[in-house]
Formats: C-alpha cells, sequence, structure tokens
C-alpha cells in the first residue's frame, strides 16, 4: 500500500516505483475522480463514493478493470490519464450497468470506457503517452485496423476491433465530420459527455 486520499505512506518506496508509475496513477485517480463528480455528478464509480484501488508494475498485457473487487491493474508506464480514465469507467459500467463483456454488448463496453476517457483528456485517441503511441484512434479507428461502420463489424472479433464502430459514432456526435456520403453536425463537448453518461 503506497497512497490513500491524501498522498503516499510511509511504505511507498520511489526506487520501487517504476517510471512514477504509483504517482501517476496517484495524480489521474484524482483527476478521473472529480470529473466525474463535478461533472457528471457521479461519486467514485459506483455514485456512493467507493474507494478507488489500484494495482501498479502488474504482470498483466496492458491495463485491466475488475468491476467484482473495484479494482483496476496497470502494467508498467500503462498509467496515463486516458488509460486510467477508460478502466475507471469500466468500473461506472459494471457497477450501473454491467454489459456482457462479449460480442456487441462487449464492444459497446469498450466503447463508453474510451468515449468517456476521450472526453476527459478532450483528444480522440487512447494510449498516445505510451512509448508506442496511441492504440486507437475514435475520429479514424481504420488507423489501427479496427472497423468504423457495422457493414464492417467483425463476427467472432475482438471487442476491442468491434468497439470502433460505436467509437466512430461518438465522434461523429460529438465533433460532426462525413462519414459514408452523410454529413454530421457534432453537438460538442459538453453536450456529448453528459449524453454518453447518460447513455
Amino acid at each position: 500500500a503506497w497512497f490513500d486520499e491524501d498522498g503516499p505512506l510511509s511504505e511507498y518506496s520511489g526506487a520501487l516505483d517504476h517510471n512514477s508509475d504509483g504517482w501517476e496513477a496517484y495524480d489521474h485517480a484524482h483527476d478521473v475522480f472529480t470529473y466525474y463528480a463535478l461533472t457528471l455528478g457521479l461519486c467514485s464509480y459506483d455514485g456512493d463514493d467507493a474507494e478507488v484501488e489500484m494495482v501498479t508494475h502488474a504482470a498483466i498485457a496492458n491495463a485491466s478493470a475488475s468491476g467484482y473487487c473495484g479494482t483496476m491493474q496497470f502494467r508498467d508506464d500503462f498509467t496515463t490519464l486516458d488509460i486510467v480514465a477508460h478502466e475507471f469507467t469500466h468500473l461506472v459500467d459494471y457497477n450501473h450497468e454491467d454489459l456482457e463483456y462479449v460480442g456487441q454488448s462487449g464492444a459497446l463496453d469498450e466503447s463508453f470506457a474510451d468515449v468517456m476517457a476521450c472526453m476527459i483528456d478532450r483528444n480522440w485517441t487512447i494510449g498516445e503517452g505510451l512509448d508506442g503511441g496511441a492504440i486507437r484512434d475514435l475520429s479514424d479507428p481504420t488507423l489501427h485496423q479496427d472497423p468504423d461502420h457495422f457493414s464492417q463489424y467483425i463476427s467472432g472479433g475482438d471487442v476491442h476491433d468491434n468497439s470502433g464502430i460505436p467509437n466512430k459514432a461518438a465522434y461523429l456526435v460529438t465533433a460532426g465530420g462525413q462519414h459514408n456520403g452523410y454529413a454530421i453536425q457534432g453537438i460538442g463537448w459538453s453536450k456529448a459527455e453528459k449524453l454518453y453518461h447518460f447513455a
């Protein structure tokens, strides 16, 4: 245990905190918690001031959230603001809608996490702070080989791939643009964040 809500505990070790991931996770957890509270009126991910538990330096592929125990885990260097926001939003979903994490439902779960992460850091990419750069782009999911229209849905595909479809829709709802021969007028960040949280 390195931090509580007031800051570092005596057990905190800078020498063990790879690239200050612990500090970064702590800071970004506060940013995300505050965003949900002040912008959307949700006190923590459950709406009832649940404690935010995070594990850094986890031996996992990248990052994950477990709604069952309310814990987020991050491998080294994956504690960027948008990734922390993405995982936090998975906990919001679990506590309010609990979309089944398969098929179209799972793709929606991933998309909501991406969309709210973008609303919080006010750009359309996920993971742009990682050494390898962004891993998804909501403005153009095809840049990362993800579909951007339901006609391209990957049957049996990964939920992260098919999340590109509702991700593109969220981008168009917010920012507007041309897509598949249609001109869309966006409603802007402020209205969109409330719409997507309500949805």
